[in-house]
Parts: structure tokens; sequence; C-alpha cells
């Protein structure tokens, strides 16, 4: 264990390394130096290089290395890059942020070579990060939606920014790259005035007081440009969480309250079956001048229901969720585990996993239930031919779905939540191989997930290291938020967690 972490009773973040395979050891920890609180909320790998986005309020998160300045805000955003290794380093750290008093959060990242994307909201202005070139027009203090491209190198360079919204609040919560194309999606709040020119605009901006869903195409270049944007939503509330790419194939997945005035799609595939509450959706838009929705598929039932999170393989797109009922579902060609939470509807939900087989119509291959008897969440997903990776976090243990081979201890006692990963072999029907439990005696979470072949890395933030799987070397100064990596090799025999720890908390 390297560094320190301060006060007790408040979270704090760290980052774990896991070699999967049987009961892991911890192989490293390393503690990152500070006094405020530090979160991860993305994840992004490339080789041995590992790359957590989040936000702080601390000077310097313990890197050796430090481009931009701390603001004194209130949070300051920033990206880190470690080197994977027996004993992990931090390589370097790029600060992103404003002036005293305001909030900069990573809520993103994707990565093409040495270009690392992160996006995410501020709601300040000046003082800003220096950038080689500037896009777009910062157009509200309130939230304004950013994408910047970062420049790796011993020194990395803020090589340009992105402001992306208009005089409402902007908020980026998704993020893919194909190549030269960056694809960035969230939600636009109160207003569509002032956004900034794109070649082409499809779909129509129908919320006049609450989210609209978009997704906007930005070529990579110096500068870079707006390419298109499209409009995802009803007459309700609408937001996109996730993004996932297969060459001119963009899936986009979130939530929306109405689907009157949605936009036009070419084919649409599952039932709308609530009208006053979150229905979950997968659409797919076929990148163009102008580009097009193609199809889109309802994922839910009765209560509320929510895609989180994406990932693909060719034809097969993985959505993964939480819902508050199973009734009224779609149909899927077979459904794996038990929903389990029946004490009420709004207060407990109940991980998910589907498949999608793309098609004009697509159509639902699986479901599979992940959790207990309480609360459970999917957060992140990520896959390896036919082998999916979800991450996320339960409330309990009981009840949940039988697993082949299960690691760790559920070691929650405070009724707040554990982090989880399980691995999913995809089949007809598909089958869970392993759940990994990671987290100590208060809560716990997982919230992002990036994969290099057989290692697979989660990240999130933990409130308290007691009781956490493997042995910690050092000294650990309880009381704050510490985010966290746990990397898995899918391939070794024995298991080990690396834990490297990200700062101090609140």
């Amino acid at each position: 264990v390297s560094g320190s972490q301060y006060a007790l009773d408040t979270p704090a973040a760290f980052i774990a390394e896991l070699d999967d395979g049987g009961p892991p050891t911890y192989f490293w920890l390393q503690w990152l130096t500070g006094s405020g609180l530090v979160a991860v909320n993305a994840l992004a790998v490339n080789g041995d290089e590992i790359y957590a986005g989040g936000y702080g309020n601390v000077t310097n998160i313990g890197t050796a290395t430090i481009v931009g300045t701390y603001n004194f805000s209130s949070f300051e955003g920033f990206v880190i890059e470690l080197a994977d290794g027996v004993s992990p380093s931090v390589n370097w750290e790029v600060l992103l942020g404003s002036v005293a008093s305001s909030t900069t959060s990573v809520q993103v990242l994707a990565i093409n070579g040495d270009e690392i994307y992160a996006a995410g909201s501020t709601n300040g202005s000046s003082s800003w990060d220096t950038a080689a070139s500037t896009l777009g027009t910062l157009s509200n203090t309130q939230d304004e939606g950013f994408v910047v491209e970062i420049a790796d190198a011993a020194t990395p360079s803020l090589a340009w920014r992105v402001w992306v919204g208009g005089s409402g609040e902007d908020h980026i919560s998704a993020l893919a790259v194909n190549g030269n194309e960056i694809y960035a999606g969230g939600y636009s709040l109160y207003s569509s005035v002032s956004w900034d020119t794109f070649a082409s605009t499809v779909g129509t901006w129908t919320n006049p007081s609450v989210d609209e869903g978009f997704v906007i195409e930005i070529a990579d270049g110096g500068p870079p440009a707006f390419a298109w944007r499209v409009w995802l939503g009803g007459v309700g509330a609408d937001q996109i969480n996730a993004l996932a790419v297969n060459g001119d194939e963009i899936y986009a997945g979130g939530l929306l309250t109405s689907s009157a005035s949605f936009e036009t799609v070419g084919s649409t595939a599952g039932t709308l079956t609530t009208t006053d509450v979150a229905e979950g959706f997968v659409v797919e838009i076929a990148d163009g001048g102008p580009p097009s929705i193609a199809w889109r598929m309802w994922l839910g039932g009765v209560q509320t229901d929510v895609v989180n999170t994406l990932a693909i393989n060719g034809d097969e797109i993985y959505a993964g969720g939480y819902s508050n009922s199973s009734d009224f579902w779609e149909t899927a060609g077979s459904t794996v585990g038990t929903f389990t939470n029946l004490l009420t509807w709004t207060s407990f939900a109940e991980g998910f996993v589907v498949e999608i087989a793309d098609g004009e119509p697509p159509s639902l291959a699986w479901l599979m239930w992940l959790g207990g008897t309480t609360t459970d969440y999917v957060q992140s997903l990520a896959v390896n031919g036919d082998e999916i990776y979800a991450a996320g976090y339960s409330n309990a243990s009981d009840s949940w779905d039988t697993a082949a081979s299960t690691f760790g201890s559920f070691m929650d006692t405070d009724g707040s939540s554990e982090g989880f990963v399980v691995e999913i072999a995809d089949g007809s029907p598909p089958t869970l191989n392993w759940r990994q439990w990671v987290g100590a005696v208060s809560s716990d979470y997982m919230t992002a997930m990036a994969i290099n072949g057989d290692e697979i890395y989660a990240g999130g933030y933990v409130t308290n290291s007691s009781g956490i799987e493997g042995t910690f070397v050092g000294t650990r100064y309880e009381g704050v938020i510490s985010g966290f990596v746990v990397e898995l090799d899918d391939s070794a025999i024995a298991a080990a967690i690396n834990a490297l720890f990200f700062g101090d908390g609140f």
C-alpha cells in the first residue's frame, strides 16, 4: 500500500486489480494522497495503460506529472493514467475544471490509441484549462456538456475541447469512438436554444420543461467539427445513458417517460408498457449525412426500467440496467435467473442483462435477471467473445441467482451496498459462470468497466475498507470516498485482487 487516506466515517475511492480464477488475494494497493473527496466514474484501457476519470476536491491525487490547474472548485474533473504491473504506478493526472465554487465531473471515457476522450459536464466557464483548439460556445452558467481530447505522452496535453449544449442544462453521460468519429450522448434540460450548429440534425426537440435525449457526432481533427445531432425522445423526460458502436452502426440506450412524439424509426420491437414512469430503450442509429434511426427496442415492464450500459460483439448487442417489475416484460428467446424483488415495485430494483440480436426488426435473444431480495443495479458491461462481464452493486446477497463459482464475501453490514462483477457465458440459454463480491462492511459501488483480452478492469468507490477482500499492507485512513479499479485476469488459475486507491473523500 502506498499513500494515505484520511478521516474516519467518510467515503474514499480506490482502484483494485483482481486476477480471476480462484479465491482472490491482493497483489498491491496504493493510496493516492489528498484531503478531500475523490470518485471514479469511468475507465478505459489500452494495453497496460489504464485510464480513470472522475472528480474530486483535492489539488493532487498523488501523481508525479500534473497537467492543468486546480482552480479550487467545489469539484474538479480529472483523468489519470495508471501503468499496470505487479506494482502499478500512476503516470500522470490531467485536471479539468474552472473557478472556485464550480463543479466539473468527468463521467465517461473512450480511447483510440494515444488519444483519450473524456466527457462530462461543468457549471464553470472562466479559468478552464487551455486546449490547443476549442469548438462550440459555452452558453450557460449552469451545466454545460464538454468533450476533450487528451494526447497521451510522458507529459500529456489537451488537444481540443468541445462545448456541447444550449442555454439550458446539458449533460454528457455516454461516449464511444470509431476512428476519427467521436459519439457523445446525454440529455438537454429546459432548452435547445443557442445550441451550436451541426452539419445535419435529425429528430425534434420536444421537451420545453424536462430532459431531451441526444446523440452527436464530432469529427476529430485540428480543430474538430460538429458532424450531426440526433434528438431522441418524446414529450416526457428522456435520457441517453450508454453508447456502443460497430462501424457505421451506433447503439444508444437509456430511458423515456412518454413515447408521444418520439422520432420516426425504421422498425420497433417490444412493447411500451408504462405511461407514467420510465421505460428502457435501445435504438440503432445508422451513421450518415444525415444519420437515420434504424430501429428501436422497448425494454421493460409496468414499472420503472432503465438501460444504464451497452456492449457489443458484432450483431449481438448487450444492454444492462435495472427494473422495478418483471410484469409484462418483453418476451425473450430464453430467460435465466429469478426476479426476486417482490416487496414493493417502487422501492426495490432487480439488475438485468439482455442480448439483442440486430436485425430489421431486432429481437430479444435472452434476458438474465441479476440480484437478490432487495435492490440490485447493473451499471457497466464489457464483452470478450462469448463472455459478457457485468458490474454493479447489490443491497443483499439473499436469493441471489446461482453462479457456478462465487468469490469474495458479501461484507455489507449496514444495509447499504456491495460491489459485484459477474461473468455470463453467452448461449441459448446463457449461464452465470462466476460472481466476485468486492467490498467492505459499508457502502461499495461498481460503476465502470473496461476490458483488454482476459484482463477485466472494473471501477467504482468504497466508503470503508474494513473487511474488504484481500490483505492490505500499510495504512488507510478511513472515512472518505475512495474510488477503485479491480482487475480480473480471466485466464488465470489462481485469483488475486490488486487495488489502487484514489485519494480521500469528504
